[in-house]
């Protein structure tokens, strides 16, 4: 076999290091490479030098590159002007394909892919990241990336169906707006993306998917304003929005009492009676035929996992009217179910007889404080004289009900892992037997098992809480009632700290983040110095406004007019105290306790009524309590229910005699107003997180007096959640600091 010849850069680059006498590690050196670059160049290791060698070798030999190259180079040509603006970057730099792409956080061949035209039309965050890497204009990597046309529908003819329809502006304007940002996020022109449901579906609940504002109400508005511009197309089949059914059809839907048990019927109906069947045949193929529908020309903010869900309500639903209207004339014929998706527990909680029975005749009643763990009522300190020492057997303070309950799910939920892994059911018959560290660490990887095996979750084990609540639960029952020594209680503890969601950090921990959310910190910047001002005057406006509107009205309070004056009185009452939606909700006119007066009065919450199980209680100036009072006695009436004119809450039930509103939609009530007067996106609990940034703004020092404002248990709490400063609060106290030590130029500060 006859060897290759030598390429021309070799026979010129070995003539010229035997003429000057320069060898070829300095060479190689000089041209700014590898030392061996010229030697494996002569010997044929190297047999084409890409161009930017070539011309590191001239300029370092003083020789045309096209006597190295053995004539002209040749003219690249590139499959996208993204690879030709890629390609001239790295030879202009020298940075190799290889290393820009890990630059990015791809793999090693992403650039390569895209100069070679293997990754013809790269992803756009792809682009941008290449783009903020490279300092290359965005649009000259972009610009000869788009698809070709795209037969069918496109985005362009969702908007001229939006101009062409008959719809408001300012519905036009909006669908407008959110195909432009679609089109925008895509980064190509609304003509050369196609409109097709099942594409446009999986961009839009995929993980890259455009990310429309801060709330998730924006966020399936956008979805929704996407969807209804395709629809004006015209090119989806009409079974979705048809009006009138045959009578068949249309009797079969009468058969069900009301709209809860008809909406998960009603599009499955349809589209049976679209594909022209009757209602004695519907079967599984009609089911198959209607779950790909969904699939293609269903909704759009479906993902595949809702769209399962979707089906296998249907079938649930057709299943229990067949159960029970097959006397009415409902078709007899079930359907099959579809297997459950979730990861369902083998061991049933009656199998759990011994350890219930433990957990509800025994740590429950000391869980309550109504015994000891031997079960004895004698012992507490109470029982026994009132300077006698506590009994450790005893609990000091007794649990909530609803944390009882939580303890029992947990117990319950550990025993069935174990058993479900093996674990014989004699070994979990003890509360004990369930908390020990092994256990505790077995129950904690059954769980997670579980959630990756959980079709259509969208989080992580590393981002759930909900192993974190299991571990720190199981090991707080470990150490009050398991008999947990030190070395387990370090192991538990060690638990607690792997099951805590974000990054894993050293030695396999996964610190918990301390502070305020990302979220939470981004809706509180909304709040400069206007707004919270405005904020703070709200209260005082909307009673203005409501007093002016009852005196036009001649005294006379309608229903919604109380309803907006219930939100400016819990507005008053977050600003005097700025307690959780739950204790807003169920303020009584007895939590306001009068002054001997009758002035002033404090609002006073019992320790059981807390979160802490503290005490909360807090001054009500004279003029507050006046619009209090002028609240109670005009405008309460009129938002309570029929016949409950002895309700005592200040926030009652219009539907339960005796209840308070339910806390989430009084939450709801107020957070409406205040978009529609602010126009800030916020939650109740965030009021809190307000009040505080406010007292810290106005004193840095006073974290101690915003923690007993707030309520916390302790001032840590306050610290890590609270007390964060912002770049405004930073700089302000570097301008105080600056201040104070101020000096003329002429006068420097003497040195003690």
């Amino acid at each position: 076999m006859t060897s290759p010849s030598p390429s021309p850069a070799a026979q010129v680059l070995d003539e010229y290091s035997r003429t000057t006498g320069v060898s070829m590690r300095a060479l190689s050196l000089k041209a700014g490479r590898g030392a061996k670059l010229v030697a494996d160049i002569v010997h044929g290791r190297s047999r084409q030098p890409d161009r930017p060698t070539l011309e590191a070798l001239a300029a370092a030999t003083g020789l045309a590159i096209e006597t190295l190259h053995g004539g002209p180079l040749p003219v690249p040509t590139y499959p996208s002007k993204a690879a030709r603006a890629l390609a001239e970057y790295c030879e202009r730099t020298g940075i190799a394909q290889s290393a820009l792409s890990l630059t990015v956080g791809g793999n090693s061949n992403l650039v390569n892919d895209i100069v070679r035209g293997a990754s013809r039309f790269p992803q756009p965050a792809t682009l941008k990241a290449l783009a903020e890497a490279t300092r290359i204009p965005l649009v000259d990597l972009m610009e000869d990336t788009a698809a070709p046309a795209p037969l069918g529908p496109t985005l362009q003819d969702a908007l001229d169906a939006v101009a062409a329809s008959t719809l408001p502006p300012g519905t036009k304007d909006e669908l407008r707006r959110d195909v432009g940002r679609l089109a925008r996020h895509l980064m190509r022109p609304p003509s050369a993306v196609p409109a097709h449901v099942t594409s446009l579906r999986a961009l839009l609940t995929g993980p890259k998917g455009p990310r429309v504002g801060q709330s998730p109400e924006r966020q399936s508005n956008f979805r929704r304003n996407i969807a209804r511009a395709v629809e004006l197309i015209g090119d989806h089949t009409p079974w979705q929005t048809a009006r009138y059914l045959p009578e068949d059809w249309h009797r079969l839907l009468a058969l069900l009492p009301d709209d809860h048990r008809r909406a998960p019927l009603s599009r499955f109906i349809r589209f049976g009676a679209s594909q022209g069947r009757m209602p004695g045949d519907v079967d599984d193929a009609l089911v198959a035929d209607y779950w790909q529908a969904l699939q293609t020309t269903g909704p759009l903010g479906l993902d595949e996992a809702a769209i399962r869900r979707r089906v296998a309500e249907t079938i649930r639903a057709w299943n229990r009217a067949v159960e029970q209207h097959a006397v009415s004339g409902w078709p007899s014929v079930p359907l099959t179910p579809l297997p459950d998706a979730r990861a369902v527990f083998r061991t049933p909680t009656s199998a759990l007889g011994a350890l219930l029975q433990e957990f509800d005749q025994r740590y429950k009643p000391w869980a309550l404080g109504q015994c000891g763990r031997d079960g004895q009522t004698y012992g507490h300190a109470a029982k026994r004289g009132r300077y006698a020492d506590p009994d450790p057997a005893w609990r000091e303070r007794p649990l909530a009900p609803r944390t009882i309950e939580e303890h029992r799910n947990m117990v319950v939920l550990a025993a069935k892992t174990l058993v479900d892994n093996g674990v014989p059911l004699a070994e979990v018959a003890s509360i004990a037997a369930v908390v020990t560290p092994e256990a505790v660490t077995m129950t904690l990887a059954g769980i997670e098992e579980r959630l990756a095996q959980a079709e259509g979750r969208d989080i992580a084990f590393e981002d759930s809480t909900y192993s974190l609540t299991v571990a720190r639960v199981l090991r707080t029952i470990a150490i009050t009632w398991g008999g947990a020594t030190p070395s387990d209680i370090e192991i538990l503890t060690r638990r607690v700290l792997q099951a805590r969601p974000g990054v894993p950090g050293a030695k396999g921990q996964r610190p918990t983040p301390k502070g305020m959310t990302e979220r939470n910190k981004s809706r509180l910047r909304q709040f400069d110095d206007a707004t919270i001002a405005a904020f703070l005057r709200l209260p005082s406006v909307l009673v203005a406004e409501l007093e002016a509107e009852r005196k036009a009205a001649r005294g006379n309070v309608t229903p919604d007019m109380a309803r907006r004056m219930q939100i400016a009185i819990a507005l008053l009452l977050l600003r005097i105290a700025p307690v959780r939606r739950r204790n807003l909700a169920s303020v009584t006119v007895d939590h306001i306790v009068r002054d001997i007066g009758g002035q002033g009065a404090q609002l006073q919450f019992a320790g059981h009524e807390m979160k802490t199980g503290k005490p909360f209680a807090r001054t009500i100036s004279s003029t507050r309590l006046k619009t209090i009072d002028h609240y109670i006695r005009h405008y309460l009436p009129a938002v309570r229910a029929a016949g409950d004119d002895t309700n005592p809450h200040l926030f009652p039930s219009p539907v339960v005699p005796g209840a308070h509103l339910v806390p989430a939609r009084l939450a709801a009530r107020v957070c409406v107003v205040i978009l529609e007067r602010l126009n800030v996106v916020m939650h109740l609990h965030l009021v809190r997180h307000l009040i505080g940034r406010i007292m810290l703004r106005a004193d840095p020092n006073s974290l101690a007096v915003v923690s007993a404002a707030l309520g916390h248990g302790s001032l840590q709490t306050t610290r890590d959640f609270y007390a964060e400063i912002d770049p405004d609060m930073a700089g302000e106290a570097i301008d105080a600091m600056l201040a104070g030590v101020h000096t003329d130029a002429g006068s420097p500060t003497r040195r003690a």
